[in-house]
């Protein structure tokens, strides 16, 4: 696994750099500009697709942390900053990426954004009960 996930880091760094190129260039052009949006996905955009991901299982947490970071470090290229609960287990953050990954997004060029899983319905959290933030604002929201 080791050796397989090397090719996937570089296939990762790759699309950082390219997608740290796209912005300069962009900016250069004048596109970009407020209003300026593309549609995409991470997959689209990255070039590597869902399926060359390993499931977390088969991953030691080592590989995961470093899959992570270089994910995290595509997406910042991007400008895309990620909303995760504190103490999220690597584990189901690296799942909620992989399940986002070929989801269309509109990705601003020239503007950070966040990038958060939580839609603020606390029975279906995506990061489980022990970890949702939405049941801080419940009081907030019953006190309206």
């Amino acid at each position: 696994m080791d050796e397989y996930l090397e090719y996937l880091l570089q296939d990762l760094q790759l699309s950082i750099q390219r997608a740290k190129q796209e912005a300069v260039i962009s900016g250069m052009n004048g596109l970009g500009d407020a209003g300026t949006d593309l549609v995409t996905s991470f997959a689209s955009y990255s070039g590597v697709e869902a399926v060359a991901f390993p499931p977390a299982s088969r991953l030691k947490d080592r590989q995961l942390k470093k899959l992570l970071s270089a994910i995290h470090q595509l997406l910042d290229s991007m400008l895309i900053e990620l909303v995760f609960p504190a103490n999220l287990p690597p584990n189901r953050e690296y799942q909620l990426l992989l399940q986002q990954w070929t989801q269309p997004f509109v990705l601003k060029l020239h503007a950070f954004q966040p990038l958060d899983f939580c839609e603020l319905d606390m029975k279906n959290c995506p990061y489980g009960e022990q970890f949702c933030y939405c049941k801080n604002f419940q009081t907030d929201w019953e006190d309206m």
